[in-house]
């Protein structure tokens, strides 16, 4: 029989490889396996895990029973951020131990292995295990934030070590280093699932399986929301080519207004004007603005929009020479029948004659309610996919 030489709390041991037992009452570090027991240190009263994974709690594995013997609480830091993961001491009667952890990945079953190899956990880029390198894929410094029930070493709280740890070929492998020793185990992962079903917990079975339910529908809805998203962008690339041809022609651009007759028979659906230079390149570092109107079938004119062709020339980290000579502008017609549009120079600093093609599309659709569309689309789709639970 043990005690507590802090507080006199009777201690129980089940494995016999133990060599600390943290004190439930005064969460003392008891060494034992050697002569009379001594409180060695003090660790910190650890919070709940993030999983009901509970010390004195008998887990089956493959045929095996298991008991939680104790648990240790890791932090974990880099450059820019710290992070915190557990790990539980299965221990088998017939003298087996496992290392059952929890971290961001999810649920992982490692085994201490044998290791001869040189290696340095701070600097080295793979591992070699059996016949085959491995590669190394985090390596970060952490430290022992405290642990409970009973271990098979001497765990202090604070303790430095370095980890560095990877998965490759279907297996996880994890290197803890300190200044004393280097320690090497590897493993694969366990579904959230498979361990409460071999912790026979019916709450953890039922709430594992309700989150993977949840998770399910949410990720379905939002690989629907991605769907109509990405519908929506085809459907703004066809609009963009849809639509009915009326008008292809050549006009001279002058001073004096130029008249196109052409006519809409469903008012209020988008019209698109294209024009592009025919007359040539402009001089250098010159422009025409053309102004576009529309005359409807009552005599009521209106105006649409202005055209800057233009040519630009200069230097800047080298010579440069840009022009613009092509574009178009949507508009809709309010009323259906014979219409004229308008096109004349509103100001030019080109001294040649100059003439565009003018393409007219009607009752087309508008792309940006199609873009619109997609891009609320996405936001819902990628907000569902990550409220998913993360079930691992």
């Amino acid at each position: 029989k043990l005690q507590c030489p802090n507080c006199g709390t009777g201690l129980s041991q089940y494995n016999p490889g133990t060599q600390s037992i943290i004190c439930p009452n005064c969460n003392n570090i008891v060494a034992v396996g050697a002569g009379k027991p001594e409180a060695i240190g003090r660790s910190r009263r650890l919070p709940n895990p993030k999983k009901p994974v509970k010390i004195g709690s008998v887990i089956t594995l493959d045929g095996t029973q298991y008991m939680v013997s104790g648990r240790v609480r890791y932090k974990g830091w880099d450059d820019e951020d710290s992070w915190q993961w557990d790990e539980w001491l299965l221990a088998a009667e017939d003298g087996r131990m496992q290392w059952l952890s929890y971290d961001e990945k999810g649920f992982s079953l490692y085994t201490k292995k044998r290791f001869r190899e040189p290696f340095d956990a701070k600097r080295d880029r793979s591992i070699k295990l059996g016949d085959r390198n491995y590669p190394i894929k985090e390596n970060y410094p952490a430290r022992i934030l405290g642990a409970e029930g009973e271990l098979t070493w001497r765990a202090q709280e604070n303790e430095r070590l370095h980890v560095a740890e990877g998965a490759a070929f279907g297996l996880r492998y994890s290197v803890q280093q300190s200044d004393e020793e280097i320690e090497v185990y590897t493993g694969e992962a366990i579904p959230e699932l498979e361990l409460a079903k071999a912790s026979n917990d019916p709450a953890w079975i039922k709430n594992v399986k309700r989150r993977m339910s949840r998770a399910g529908t949410m990720q379905l809805i939002a690989g629907l929301c991605m769907m109509f998203a990405l519908t929506s962008c085809v459907f703004s690339l066809m609009v963009t080519i849809a639509g009915e041809e009326v008008q292809r022609t050549s006009v001279p651009l002058r001073e004096t207004a130029q008249f196109v007759d052409i006519e809409f028979d469903r008012p209020g659906r988008p019209a698109i004007v294209n024009m592009r230079l025919t007359s040539g390149a402009f001089p250098e570092d010159t422009f025409a603005d053309v102004e576009v109107s529309m005359i409807a079938p009552d005599g009521f004119e209106s105006f649409l929009f202005t055209r800057s062709f233009w040519r630009e020339t200069g230097y800047d980290d080298g010579y440069y020479d840009e022009s613009s000579y092509s574009g178009s502008n949507m508009f809709v017609p309010l009323s259906a029948g014979e219409h004229q549009i308008k096109i004349q120079i509103d100001e030019s600093t080109v001294n040649q004659d100059l003439a565009v093609e003018m393409t007219v599309r009607r009752n087309i659709w508008v792309a940006q309610w199609f873009i619109g569309y997609a891009v609320v689309a996405g936001i819902f789709g990628i907000l569902f996919y990550m409220g998913a639970p993360s079930v691992k």
